[in-house]
C-alpha cells in the first residue's frame, strides 16, 4: 500500500478516527468504572460506620463514652493491614482499631457535608487511603464526636489497573478489527477504479476499443469522457492519417515526372537528381508506413502469420539477390502469429530481410520463437559485420556506414519506429555468422488452433 494512493489515505483517515474514538470510549469506560469501584468503596466504608457508630454509647453510669464492641472485620485487627477506624473528640482519640497500633489518623478535610465526607489520608506506613469521616453527637455526650473509617486506595487502583489493561487488550482486538474491515471495505469500494484501470490497458493493448458503460455512478462521469476523447483521438487519427495520404499522393505524381526527367539527364548531374528523387520518395513511403502503423488501432483478433510473409519475401529475395546465391535457414518460424496489421509486418519483416540478404555472402539465417505473449524474429548474415561501437550509427536516419552499396539508410530506422508504435523493439548486434543480427521483438498473438 503506497503512501500517496488512495487505499493508504482512507485508511490512515479512517484508522485515525477508530483509534481516536476507541480512545475516548477506553478512557469514559476507565473513569466510569473507577467512579464504580470507588462507590463500592464507599459504600463498605458505610457499613463499617454503621456498625461502629451502632457499638458506640454514653455509658449511663459513668457517662464516659464506651463501645459495646468492635467491628468484627479481622483487617482492623491486623497491624498496618490499611484498613482503620478512629474515634476522637476534640481532637483527642479516644477509641481506635489495633491495626493502627500505636498511630492515629491524620486530620484531613473533604469536599462533602460537614457531617458525613470522603477525604484522603496517608496511612502510618505512608500508604494512600481513602476515608469516611462522620461527625456525630451521641444521645447524653455533650460534645460531637468525630468518626473515621479508612481503606487503601491501592485496592481501588488495583482493580481500576486490572479493568484497564482488559479492556486496553479488547479494544486493541477490535481496533486490529476495524481497520482489517477498514482496509477491505476501502479495497473493495475502490475496486471499480483498478477495473478501470484494467479497462484502459487493455484499450491500449487492443483487447477493447471502448470502456464499458456499466460502471458505479461515481465513476460513470469518468467514464464517458474517457469514451469521449478516445472517440474523438479516434477521429482526429484518422483525420491526420488521410491528410498524410493525401499529401503523399499529391507528391506522387510531380516525383514520378521528376524521375522520368532526370532519367534523360546523362552524366553526374542526372545521377544526383535520380538519387536524390529516389530519397525523397523513400522519405515519402516511411512516413506513410508511419502514418499507417501509427493510426491502426491494435485488436486482439488480429492474427498475422509470419510463415507464409517469410515465404513470399524469401521468392523476391532470391530474385532480387540471385546472382550471391544466397542459402536461406529458416528455424521456429511457422508458428508465429504477429498481434498486428499484414502490411506493417511485412514493411518490418522486408526491410530486415532485404538488409541482411543485401550484405550477406553466402548465408542468412532466420529464427524464431513465441514466449510470454511475445514473438522475436532474428536475422543473422555471414556479411562483413559491424563493429560494436558503429552499431548505434546505423539506428540514426539515413545514417549509411558504406556508401558503395544502394540504399537510402531508412529501412532500419522504420523498422524501429514501427517496431515501437507496435510496443516492440529492434535490437542490432554482431552475428555468430560473423555479420549483422537484428531482432526484432513484437506481441504475439497464439496459433490458430
Amino acid at each position: 500500500m503506497k503512501a500517496d494512493s488512495l487505499t493508504f489515505r482512507l485508511a490512515a483517515t479512517s484508522a485515525l478516527w477508530v483509534a481516536a474514538t476507541l480512545l475516548a470510549v477506553g478512557l469514559l469506560l476507565v473513569w466510569l468504572f473507577r467512579a464504580h469501584i470507588e462507590r463500592r468503596f464507599d459504600s463498605r466504608l458505610g457499613d463499617h460506620m454503621e456498625e461502629l457508630v451502632a457499638a458506640s454509647e454514653i455509658s449511663p453510669d459513668t457517662k464516659r463514652f464506651r463501645l459495646v464492641w468492635t467491628p468484627t472485620d479481622p483487617r482492623f485487627n491486623r497491624p498496618y493491614s490499611g484498613w482503620y477506624w478512629q474515634i476522637s473528640r476534640a481532637g483527642q482519640i479516644i477509641a481506635r482499631s489495633k491495626s493502627l497500633w500505636k498511630a492515629s489518623l491524620p486530620e484531613a478535610t473533604g469536599t462533602g457535608p460537614a457531617n458525613r465526607e470522603i477525604v484522603p489520608l496517608t496511612g502510618p506506613d505512608e500508604k494512600k487511603l481513602r476515608a469516611l469521616r462522620r461527625i456525630i453527637t451521641l444521645p447524653d455526650a455533650r460534645q460531637p464526636f468525630t468518626f473515621v473509617i479508612a481503606g487503601p486506595r491501592a485496592s481501588i487502583d488495583r482493580d481500576v489497573g486490572l479493568f484497564t489493561r482488559q479492556i486496553a487488550l479488547t479494544l486493541a482486538i477490535l481496533a486490529l478489527a476495524l481497520l482489517a474491515a477498514i482496509v477491505i471495505q476501502v479495497r473493495y469500494g475502490l475496486h471499480p477504479l483498478r477495473l478501470l484501470q484494467r479497462r484502459i490497458a487493455d484499450i491500449r493493448s487492443g483487447r477493447l476499443q471502448r470502456l464499458p458503460a456499466r460502471v458505479p455512478a461515481e465513476v460513470t462521469p469518468v467514464v464517458t469522457e474517457l469514451n469521449a476523447l478516445l472517440d474523438q483521438n479516434s477521429r482526429m487519427l484518422e483525420k491526420a492519417r488521410s491528410q498524410a495520404a493525401n499529401l503523399a499522393h499529391a507528391l506522387k505524381n510531380p516525383l514520378t515526372v521528376m524521375s522520368l526527367e532526370a532519367g534523360n539527364l546523362a552524366g553526374e548531374r542526372g545521377e544526383i537528381l535520380r538519387h536524390q528523387t529516389d530519397i525523397v520518395r523513400r522519405h515519402i513511403e516511411r512516413h506513410l508506413s508511419r502514418a499507417r502503423a501509427a493510426g491502426a488501432s491494435p485488436s486482439r483478433d488480429l492474427k498475422t502469420p509470419l510463415a507464409s510473409i517469410l515465404d513470399d519475401l524469401q521468392f523476391s529475395m532470391q530474385l532480387l539477390y540471385q546472382d550471391k546465391k544466397l542459402q536461406f535457414t529458416r528455424r521456429g518460424i511457422a508458428d508465429l502469429y504477429f498481434r498486428g496489421d499484414v502490411h506493417d509486418a511485412e514493411e518490418m519483416l522486408g526491410n530486415l530481410f532485404d538488409n541482411a540478404c543485401k550484405w550477406a555472402r553466402h548465408r542468412v539465417k532466420i529464427s524464431g520463437r513465441h514466449e510470454g505473449g511475445r514473438l522475436t524474429i532474428c536475422f543473422e548474415d555471414d556479411g562483413p559485420g559491424i563493429a560494436e561501437k558503429h552499431i548505434g550509427d546505423i539506428m540514426e536516419r539515413g545514417k549509411r556506414l558504406d556508401e558503395t552499396v544502394a540504399g537510402s539508410g531508412l529501412g532500419l530506422d522504420i523498422v524501429r519506429d514501427m517496431a515501437e508504435l507496435h510496443d516492440g523493439t529492434l535490437h542490432l548486434s554482431r552475428s555468430a555468422e560473423g555479420g549483422l543480427k537484428a531482432v526484432l521483438e513484437l506481441p504475439a498473438s497464439p496459433p490458430l488452433n
